[in-house]
């Protein structure tokens, strides 16, 4: 069976069948949502270190912390539980955050390459837990279909 690349922002049917089933009995890191924790934790982790690591004024990174704390490990907590509104939530935020970083890099003449790659790579580890979910939620019957 071949895999879904992992680009793609949907699951092929056999995997999709396979997260459903085994959504429960899975190892978290092989899950959806799993992976979509995963994925957020170390850019949150990553961009701390870097604003700590380039000596970016204290209040920076009482930002990216306090951002972290309040909008981002409430929502992967709800995320990892298997909320399908916390997913939701997590690619509106994500997208918010995204598009003021655009803005911003925009009015101030940088480059926009990494944000447009990482909000792409962000919403579609979230459209396939976003997937996931929506099959739980379907009824049986039509989950077979």
């Amino acid at each position: 069976m071949p895999k879904t690349n992992a680009f793609s922002w949907r699951y092929k049917e056999p995997e999709l069948q396979e997260q459903v089933a085994g959504y429960s009995s899975m190892k978290w890191t092989k899950t959806a949502r799993g992976q979509c924790v995963i994925f957020f934790s170390c850019l949150i982790a990553f961009s701390l270190a870097i604003t700590a690591i380039i000596n970016l004024p204290v209040a920076s990174f009482i930002e990216v912390l306090a951002e972290a704390l309040v909008l981002y490990a409430p929502l992967l907590f709800f995320v990892y539980k298997g909320h399908r509104w916390a997913v939701i939530g997590l690619m509106i935020v994500w997208a918010g955050d995204k598009s003021y970083g655009l803005y911003y890099q925009l009015t101030t003449g940088g480059s926009i390459f990494t944000i447009v790659i990482f909000l792409i790579l962000g919403i579609g580890v979230c459209m396939r837990a976003l997937q996931v979910e929506n099959m739980r939620r379907k009824p049986s019957s039509t989950a077979a279909n």
